[in-house]
């Protein structure tokens, strides 16, 4: 059985957003909190370090850890991890 891109990006959301709600003691007010913080046009566009410390004092150390995290799955993912014009073959 093969697994398609788009399930298996499904399942890693679903697993990250349990992971969160767990973290925030299973308030989904406080996830949408989250949520709306990371789609506003304030965090749009900052550092990601900056972004992540607000969240930290915010939401506390370990939904900026499993951010964090994310984040670096979503850096290899999108191969951004590479500096310049590296081209693998």
């Amino acid at each position: 059985m093969n697994f398609s891109d788009d399930f298996l990006k499904s399942l890693a959301h679903i697993n990250f957003e349990t992971e969160l709600l767990e973290a925030l003691n299973w308030d989904e007010s406080e996830l949408s909190r989250l949520q709306n913080y990371l789609n506003n046009d304030a965090a749009r566009g900052q550092n990601v370090e900056k972004v992540l410390n607000e969240i930290e004092l915010e939401f506390g150390k370990s939904i900026s850890e499993i951010l964090r995290k994310l984040f670096g799955e979503m850096i290899f993912s999108y191969n951004l991890h590479t500096r310049g014009h590296e081209i693998e073959n």
